[in-house]
């Protein structure tokens, strides 16, 4: 009983776990969305100053109308932009804001962190799994139930012999002296005593082999969970090691790239070296890359609650140095091995 309580009460932790993870990457989504949408501003400045030198490059005779017209179009689908944008960054602050049952406005909602562009060191693959199978409380429930499973097939077999009593008797046994006299003699006899029952008809097989079922089944799907949870951290870390790296090039080299070409673009058609097409086809190649950028470094920042998910420490405790600490106290040996 005592082992199946743990069981439950592990379980129930381990929603809790993913509940905290949820929240997590419901807040990140919600900080990406409005970085985004904050860019949407920038965006519209920039397509207000290109229209406005169309007009000027037009007036002064060396523009024409269809030039302006497109600048006017620009200017308006980067208007049209924020306001989805901010609708997106809406949107998933109410559903963080459902997650966290917070009562009132979902603008009223304080977002404090904003997304980091730098990428958290993290242990390997193989370090993440030695740490989970410490740490993930569903592998730890799934090893109390193979424990309590194993302890009921213990008692079955105990119940084999269900009625068994030792104890300690007294009787007096009276007896005669010999053939034909009428004269008796008395004996006494102490010893111990078993009362039995023996299992003749119903020797508890049935139940004995239940239990033995039940035991290897429990045993099955604890190795079925581990199974899980090595392809689950294994999958987790390749997926914040890539999208880290996406985030890392995009930062370097692709993001300022494009933005340089913009604005190389726009300062030559406001000097007649260039026609309206190439800025045009530079403004939006960069507000692609940034988009881009701005969702990948979102989708970066929610692979640590998962990789805190799978393996069932926060993400600060996820570092080597740490992971090397916390693998020390677990093996007190190999750490007095260390000290000596």
């Amino acid at each position: 009983a005592e082992v199946n309580l743990d069981a439950a009460i592990l379980a129930t932790a381990r929603h809790a776990v993913e509940l905290v993870a949820d929240v997590k990457k419901a807040y990140f989504e919600t900080v990406g969305a409005l970085a985004l949408a904050d860019t949407s501003t920038q965006a519209i400045e920039n397509a207000r100053q290109i229209h406005r030198a169309a007009i000027a490059r037009r007036d002064a005779g060396a523009g024409t109308e269809l030039d302006v017209n497109l600048a006017e179009e620009l200017e308006l689908e980067a208007g049209l932009t924020e306001l989805s944008r901010k609708a997106s960054a809406n949107e998933a602050r109410r559903n963080l804001a459902a997650l966290l049952g917070f009562s009132g406005r979902a603008e009223d909602l304080p977002l404090t962190d904003a997304l980091s562009d730098v990428a958290p060191q993290v242990a390997g693959a193989d370090r993440l799994i030695a740490a989970a199978r410490r740490n993930r409380l569903d592998l730890r429930a799934a090893d109390r139930n193979a424990l309590a499973a194993g302890e009921r097939y213990r008692l079955e077999l105990r119940r084999v012999l269900p009625h068994f009593e030792l104890g300690l008797g007294f009787e007096r046994d009276e007896r005669r002296s010999g053939e034909g006299r009428s004269d008796k003699s008395q004996t006494y006899v102490l010893g111990p005593t078993i009362n039995l029952e023996l299992p003749i008809f119903d020797q508890n097989r049935a139940q004995i082999a239940r239990a033995l079922f039940a035991f290897a089944q429990a045993v099955k799907e604890y190795e079925a969970v581990e199974q899980a949870m090595i392809h689950e951290v294994r999958g987790a870390a390749e997926r914040a090691a890539r999208a880290w790296r996406f985030v890392e090039l995009h930062r370097t080299r692709s993001l300022p790239l494009a933005e340089r070409n913009f604005q190389l673009a726009r300062d030559s058609y406001e000097l007649g070296r260039t026609s309206f097409l190439n800025v045009l086809e530079a403004q939006r190649f960069y507000l692609q890359v940034q988009e881009r950028y701005f969702e990948g470094l979102t989708i970066a920042a929610q692979t640590g609650p998962l990789l805190e998910r799978t393996v069932g420490l926060p993400l600060s405790e996820l570092e080597p140095d740490r992971l090397d600490a916390a693998e020390k106290e677990a093996d007190p040996e190999s750490n007095a091995e260390v000290q000596d």
